[in-house]
């Protein structure tokens, strides 16, 4: 059963995945092409329009794949095309028959019984395509050829009428089980009334400033329900380094709303990989066979069980950010004020009435140090601070529950620093 994990209480586990598509290698995929009874229509299957004049299969219209070229692979073996709206190696699920749809739902109810508190599911929004195949229409978007994702409008295989019926459908399922949450990854025209949040990826670069930090928390503050989860704008990830992601991590767990980390990222890893549990073989993440993918390299250095053991640790902060989250009224109840200082250092102040305020300051720049005037921005911000957690790269220079100057507070490259103050209004 997945209900403890190591290192924390009260914490609930979300399982996030596509149900958009599987493997070409999938056994429902293998039956499908075989036209297997019930599999033949679990995917999108077409004929061909025509064939060229060498013979070869023309696909049935000009839909694109999101990575660019034809969404359509002909199957020799079934004599028709496959669509794949990402990978050719990912057909897509038929999700126009109910079969798929009540399937998926089996899947949600297994691992609700295994203990997980919900889902968080991506590209929802390619969930369904119009049943008659009608081609795209040409974008007005300059700059693209008819090979590029971007040259046509996407009205018949995005945000397609009928996919809010199927998240009523599993969302019911999951808010069955006591406490269960849906969440979806895109904005849906169509909205589900089953859905309890939208979680926008909130693309970061590697060249992230402060006033850019600034601008992306205004714009998502200002929505009903938020949420907090960074991307890198690349996709091999080279713009998050791990003391990034713990400034990151900083931020968006003491923002109004709901923070939403990936398995790894408390631990400082960047790239998704397979839990590294421990030192031992696969990171203790299974004694079985070989897993499907790698963990980390270096499993004697980036284990939990190690920085479990370090107070200094990615592990240790992120703890320390949860309990602060949980403990303190004015994260909890308090508005939001941010500032800017020298475009490296963001900082907020969260302040519930009658209760100590809260002040978040991190350094974006990472190879300057920055020493600033914490109360010159901020209204409400007095003279002195309470240190109550830093970033490893502070080290025990701010001690916590130690008094220091909020007119000149040190925040070396890639830091981050929480205080309490008594606010200026309440004094």
């Amino acid at each position: 059963m997945i209900v403890s994990i190591p290192y924390f209480t009260d914490i609930h586990l979300l399982l996030s995945f596509s149900p958009d598509y599987s493997s070409i290698k999938h056994e429902f995929f293998q039956k499908s092409v075989q036209k297997e009874t019930p599999y033949s229509d679990y995917y999108v299957w077409a004929s061909a329009k025509g064939y060229s004049s060498d013979g070869a299969p023309l696909p049935p219209n000009n839909w694109l794949s999101k990575e660019g070229g034809s969404a359509w692979e002909w199957n020799a073996v079934r004599k028709q095309f496959y669509l794949h709206q990402f990978g050719k190696n990912q057909p897509d699920f038929n999700f126009n028959n109910p079969a798929v749809v009540n399937y998926f739902n089996e899947v949600l109810s297994f691992w609700l019984e295994q203990g997980v508190s919900g889902f968080k599911l991506e590209n929802i929004e390619y969930l369904l395509e119009d049943v008659d195949l009608k081609n795209e229409t040409i974008s007005s978007k300059p700059d693209h050829t008819h090979d590029q994702y971007e040259f046509y409008n996407h009205q018949h295989t995005a945000q397609t009428p009928g996919i809010a019926k199927i998240l009523d459908i599993w969302g019911a399922t999951v808010h069955n089980y006591t406490g269960g949450v849906l969440i979806v990854g895109d904005s849906l025209t169509e909205p589900s009334s089953q859905v309890n949040l939208v979680a926008h990826k909130l693309v970061v670069s590697s060249t992230l400033t402060a006033t850019e930090l600034k601008t992306i928390v205004d714009k998502w503050n200002k929505e009903k329900k938020i949420t907090w989860q960074w991307s890198c704008s690349d996709s091999t990830l080279k713009c998050m380094s791990p003391g990034l992601l713990d400034v990151l991590n900083t931020v968006g767990l003491l923002l109004p709303g709901t923070p939403i980390s990936r398995n790894g990222e408390e631990l400082g890893l960047v790239a998704p990989s397979l839990m590294p549990w421990s030192a031992d073989s696969y990171g203790g993440f299974t004694s079985g066979q070989t897993p499907w993918t790698a963990t980390v390299a270096d499993l004697t250095k980036v284990n939990a069980d190690l920085q479990a053991k370090d107070p200094h640790s990615h592990l240790s902060l992120y703890k320390q950010l949860v309990k602060l989250r949980d403990s303190q009224p004015a994260v909890l109840l308090g508005p939001l004020q941010s500032t800017v200082y020298n475009t490296s250092v963001f900082a907020f102040t969260r302040i519930a009435s009658g209760k100590p305020g809260v002040l978040v300051a991190v350094n974006l720049d990472q190879s300057k140090e920055m020493t600033v005037d914490l109360s010159s921005h901020l209204s409400d911000v007095p003279s002195q601070l309470t240190v109550l957690l830093t970033s490893a790269a502070l080290g025990d220079t701010l001690a916590p529950n130690s008094t220091v100057s909020s007119t000149a507070v040190r925040l070396p490259p890639t830091s981050s620093a929480v205080f309490s103050f008594v606010p200026r209004s309440s004094a």
